[in-house]
């Protein structure tokens, strides 16, 4: 008996905290009410108005019938301005959390369909981008996995339009892979890819590295966000070797600027510190032939980059059978 009485007694001491903690809330909110700070009146009722207490439900409505201005407070608080601040304060996580809690307790209180509507609005305009800029950035491998398989003929449409998609700006690498698929050469961690093309009255087709039909090289580059920032329609044709050898400048000459000279490599060796092109040449004419027919090749080159992606040696070697 001595315990269910100290039971009851603190029960009471509880309840009697609870309700002078809740005049000391009314009170400060009667306040806030004569400043007309009506943002802040709503903040601090809708709990309240939620509240599984009817007396409490009952008060914070009561406040609410007096003072209509409440519910233009709440608007507001759903604001661009004021969901805005709130990301500022809390932090992208926290805040999201937040305001999804906030616009419930706002459908199931005061908000009209049309009131709630417009408060989700701004929640999804402010909060879906920052949650898509904030968003970790996929792998390379993430991003050619969520590309379902493809046939070598991938790609097949006009060149016109795959340059025009390629020219739209912040275009991302996950955008680029769907339509392309797997490159065939891939370097500086991704940054970097390559695809094999043939191109046939303005069509083209996706072709593999060791396909002997192709007549382009596309390369792409990205940023650290996967953005496209550079790309280059290499086009596979004879040109003038002397010309070719002194424009690969030693200590000037950059990974990404030889490969939207020459396309992508037949080999590329050592974390991509080493690159090989099989190269035919005839009389002092070159071409760069494919890995499918390296048997027709003459020479190898041979170009080795710094760390940092620079030209730090070049070889023409003859091949010898």
């Amino acid at each position: 008996m001595k315990t269910i009485i100290l039971i009851l007694a603190a029960f009471i001491l509880i309840s009697g905290c609870a309700d002078t903690h809740k005049r000391d809330v009314f009170s400060y909110f009667d306040a806030v009410i004569n400043r007309q700070d009506w943002v802040a009146a709503y903040r601090m009722i809708e709990l309240d108005l939620i509240s599984l207490e009817p007396r409490i439900r009952q008060q914070a409505f009561s406040r609410v019938e007096h003072h209509p201005e409440i519910k233009i407070g709440a608007k507001k608080s759903f604001s661009k301005d004021a969901l805005t601040a709130s990301y500022k304060l809390y932090g992208l996580k926290m805040a999201v959390t937040v305001e999804k809690n906030r616009l419930d307790y706002y459908r199931r209180s005061i908000a009209t369909s049309d009131e709630y509507n417009e408060a989700e609005n701004n929640f999804h305009e402010i909060f879906d981008k920052l949650i898509a800029e904030n968003k970790p950035l996929a792998s390379l491998e993430d991003e050619i996995q969520a590309t379902p398989a493809r046939s070598a003929s991938l790609g097949k449409g006009g060149v016109a339009d795959l340059l025009d998609i390629l020219a739209k700006p912040k275009i991302r690498r996950s955008e680029i892979i769907p339509m392309l698929g797997r490159p065939s050469s891939v370097f500086e961690n991704g940054s970097i890819l390559a695809w094999w093309l043939k191109i046939t009255d303005d069509q083209y087709s996706v072709k593999s590295a060791l396909s002997g039909e192709v007549t382009h090289c596309l390369v792409v580059v990205f940023d650290q966000n996967t953005r496209l920032i550079e790309h280059k329609l290499v086009k596979i044709e004879a040109g003038n070797t002397d010309e070719m050898l002194a424009s690969l400048s030693i200590g000037q000459v950059s990974r990404r600027e030889v490969l939207a000279r020459l396309g992508a490599p037949s080999r590329h060796f050592e974390q991509e510190s080493i690159l090989t092109w099989f190269i035919r040449v005839e009389g002092n004419t070159y071409s760069v032939v494919s890995t499918l027919h390296h048997a027709d090749a003459t020479h190898s080159l041979v170009l080795v980059f710094t760390p940092a992606g620079t030209l730090s040696e070049k070889s023409f070697v003859r091949i010898v059978r």
